[in-house]
């Protein structure tokens, strides 16, 4: 087989491999009610829940992030600049804002958790940078 046949072949595998994901993820949103029933009746007789969004409040909640800073932006009281600058104390306390909402300690469900966060914050702040009025570009 030629390099490009190795490459077609596994453009069909990947292209499969999602499609599955894809799926599965849509039967889990279907029967997510029986799921949660599912996963939590070991821990539900010690009083235990799961802390549950759906993915609309999720959704809702966090697109604020940018919609706050638009505003922000628009009446001068921060620039793009300034929201750039301080980048890392976002990544951290994304992460610490994580670690408490998640139910689990695993490090997976927290960075899928603070991932959106610190993705919208930078998407807000190239936002108000790139929207900025002309004079007060620096």
């Amino acid at each position: 087989m030629s390099i490009f046949d190795h490459l077609e072949e596994l453009r069909e595998r990947i292209f499969v491999s999602v499609l599955a994901v894809g799926v599965a993820m849509l039967a889990c949103f279907a029967f997510s009610k029986d799921l949660i029933f599912f996963l939590e009746a070991p821990v539900s007789s010690q009083g235990v829940r799961f802390l549950q969004l759906s993915p609309g409040e999720f959704f809702f909640t966090t697109i604020k992030v940018p919609v706050i800073q638009l505003l922000l932006g628009q009446t001068g009281l921060v620039t793009g600049e300034q929201m750039l600058s301080v980048w890392r104390y976002v990544v951290v306390g994304a992460v610490i804002v994580a670690a408490v909402l998640t139910p689990s300690t695993d490090p997976l469900t927290q960075m899928l958790l603070a991932g959106p966060l610190i993705g919208l914050y930078l998407g807000g702040a190239f936002l108000v940078k790139f929207t900025a009025p002309r004079g007060e570009i620096s």
